[in-house]
C-alpha cells in the first residue's frame, strides 16, 4: 500500500472512512457523504472518533489548552478585538496593552466577564460600552446586576447528568460487596484506608498500589465491563451538550427552537393541565432571547474569564474548566484575564474583604477594615448582594473596560504583595 501520506486527499479520505462500519455509527449513517472521519484515538475499551465536514481555520491559541495550566502566548502584535470572529487570548498585569488594541470610542463592544467556582462554576453578567461612555466600578456593578447569570453546583449536577452518574454509582456499590470494599480501601472511607494525593511519600504510594493490586479483579470487572463504558458514553455526551447550551446562553447565541428542551423539562405529556403552561414558557423564552438578539444587534461580544487554576475540592464535583475555555473560544473571542485578588478585595478600591458575620454560607463579604466613608458598592447594589463571586465578576469587568480602553491596570488587583489569590 501506498505511504498515507504520500496519498492523495480522496485517498486519504477513502482509507480513513473504511476503517469503521457506519451503520454502527448513531446520526452519521444517512448523512455519510457530507461527513468524514478526520482522526480517531482509542485505549483499548473507548473510541473516540472526530468527524469533519469541510475546512475550516482553526481557532487561534486553543491547542496551547493542551498544555498545563494556560499556556496562551502573547500575540507578536496587538489584535483588534473588534476583527476577531473566534480566539483564545490571556491578558494579565504584564502585557495588557501587547494583547487587545484599543477600542475605538464610536465602536459598541458588549462584554462579558465570567468567575469559575466551585460552589457556583459559573457566575457572570455583561455590560456593554459604547462612545465614550465611562464606567467606573459602582456603575459596572449596577448594571451587572440587571445581567447576572449564575449556575450552582446543584444546577451543573443536574443539567450535566452528574446527579444520575453518582445514583448509579450508589446503587453499584450497594449491589456489589467486593466493589465497595475496593472503593472504601482506595478512598479513606475505613481504618485502613488510604487516600493517593497529587504528593505523597513512598510509604503513601506502596499502600496505595498495594491496594489497588488487592482488589484489582472486582475493579477490573466494574471498571472496565461494557455497561460501564456505555454509562460514561452517555454522561460524556450529556455533559458535553450541557457545556455547549451554557457557553450558547452566555455568547447570546442560544437557540429559538426551545420547544423540545421545555417540553422535557415540563413533562408535558404526563402532568394534567402541563401542556398549557409549557406552550406559555416556550413563547416567553422565545421572546426574552429575541428582545436580547435585538438589543445587541450590531455589538461585538467578548468573553473575559478568569484564569483561576484551584484544583478538585474533595467532597465537590471537578469542574471542567478547560473544556468551558474551549467551547466558548470556538464560539467567539474568549479572553483569560489574571484573577488576583479578585474576590478578596472590593471593587471600590479602597479596603481587603472579610466574610460578614451574617454569612450563614460564607459567600457574603464586606470591608474587613470600616473607613470613615461608607462603600460606595455596598450603596449601589445593598448588602444582600455582596456575594463573593459577584464581587469577583465586576472586578473582572473592569479589568476588561481598562484593556479594551486602552487604562491602566486596577491598583487595587495589581500582584504588589505576596498575597494569595
Amino acid at each position: 500500500m501506498q505511504d498515507l501520506k504520500d496519498a492523495s486527499e480522496d485517498e486519504q479520505i477513502r482509507l480513513m472512512d473504511s476503517f469503521f462500519d457506519w451503520r454502527k455509527i448513531k446520526g452519521k449513517w444517512k448523512k455519510r457523504s457530507d461527513w468524514h472521519v478526520c482522526s480517531f484515538a482509542t485505549d483499548g475499551i473507548k473510541l473516540c472518533i472526530t468527524f469533519a465536514t469541510g475546512n475550516a481555520p482553526a481557532v487561534t491559541n486553543v491547542p496551547c489548552l493542551v498544555k498545563a495550566g494556560y499556556q496562551i502566548p502573547t500575540p507578536d502584535q496587538p489584535v483588534d478585538a473588534m476583527q476577531i470572529d473566534r480566539g483564545l487570548y490571556h491578558v494579565r498585569e504584564d502585557n495588557m496593552h501587547r494583547v487587545l488594541k484599543k477600542v475605538a470610542t464610536d465602536s459598541k463592544m458588549r462584554i462579558t466577564a465570567i468567575d469559575p467556582g466551585v460552589l457556583k462554576p459559573i457566575e457572570a453578567a455583561s455590560v456593554e460600552i459604547t462612545g465614550k461612555q465611562t464606567w467606573t466600578t459602582e456603575k459596572i456593578a449596577k448594571a451587572a446586576l440587571e445581567t447576572i447569570r449564575r449556575i450552582t453546583e446543584a444546577e451543573w449536577k443536574r443539567g450535566s447528568d452528574r446527579s444520575f452518574l453518582e445514583e448509579k454509582e450508589k446503587r453499584l456499590r450497594q449491589s456489589n460487596a467486593e466493589y465497595d470494599a475496593a472503593i472504601r480501601a482506595l478512598g479513606g472511607e475505613d481504618a485502613d484506608g488510604v487516600v493517593a494525593k497529587r504528593t505523597v511519600d513512598e510509604g503513601s504510594l506502596r499502600r496505595h498500589m498495594a491496594a489497588w493490586f488487592t482488589h484489582l479483579p472486582a475493579l477490573r470487572t466494574v471498571l472496565l465491563g461494557e455497561s460501564r463504558c456505555k454509562i460514561r458514553w452517555v454522561h460524556e455526551r450529556k455533559e458535553t451538550s450541557y457545556i455547549d447550551t451554557a457557553c450558547d446562553a452566555i455568547m447570546e447565541r442560544s437557540t429559538l427552537r426551545v420547544a423540545h428542551e421545555i417540553d422535557r423539562r415540563r413533562g408535558a405529556r404526563r402532568a394534567p393541565g402541563a401542556a398549557s403552561r409549557a406552550l406559555e414558557d416556550v413563547q416567553r423564552c422565545v421572546d426574552e432571547r429575541r428582545n436580547v438578539y435585538a438589543k445587541n444587534k450590531g455589538a461585538k461580544h467578548a468573553v473575559f474569564m478568569g484564569d483561576g487554576t484551584f484544583s478538585h475540592s474533595r467532597g465537590h464535583i471537578s469542574i471542567p474548566k478547560k473544556r468551558l475555555v474551549k467551547a466558548l473560544a470556538h464560539r467567539g473571542m474568549c479572553i483569560l484575564v489574571q484573577e488576583a485578588y479578585t474576590s478578596k478585595r472590593c471593587p471600590c478600591g479602597t479596603a481587603d474583604l472579610k466574610t460578614t458575620s451574617q454569612s450563614s454560607d460564607g459567600r457574603f463579604r464586606c470591608h474587613e477594615t470600616p473607613g470613615p466613608d461608607r462603600c460606595c458598592i455596598c450603596d449601589e447594589i445593598g448588602e444582600e448582594q455582596m456575594d463573593r463571586d459577584f464581587l469577583a465578576v465586576v472586578n473582572l469587568l473592569y479589568i476588561a473596560f481598562c484593556v479594551l480602553r486602552g487604562g491602566q491596570w486596577p491598583p487595587w488587583l495589581a500582584k504588589n504583595d505576596d498575597a494569595s489569590t
